[in-house]
């Protein structure tokens, strides 16, 4: 069966794979530990998507894709954390469907 990869990281952890003659123990992404700031979210309304969570995801080493294990379990606490901040500052539920997420670069 044939790998599909779709993303860039795919691509290259795949490459870096092959480089290494499959002796590595990963199978799309090695493993990385989060890393995040807890209050680096915001929500937005961006055309036809409507209201969405932004989720910034720093200087992180992971993927940023919710297909990857460690990563979809990261978004779900910080969709919590964010949830729970909406609620305390407009007494609604969250409105958004939608999650983005980012990593923004400042220059110097």
């Amino acid at each position: 069966m044939e790998v599909y990869y779709t993303t860039g990281f795919e691509k290259f952890f795949a490459k870096l794979k092959d480089s290494f003659d499959k002796q590595v123990d990963f199978e799309k992404w090695p493993s990385f530990t989060p890393e995040y700031n807890e209050d680096e979210y915001f929500w937005s309304t961006i055309g036809s998507l409507g209201e969405v969570l932004i989720l910034h995801c720093c200087s992180c080493d992971g993927p940023s894709d919710p297909r990857h294990e460690i990563c979809d379990k990261c978004i779900e606490k910080r969709k919590i954390t964010a949830a729970e901040d909406y609620k305390k500052r407009t007494g609604n539920p969250p409105p958004w469907r939608t999650v983005i997420l980012c990593r923004i670069y400042a220059e110097d």
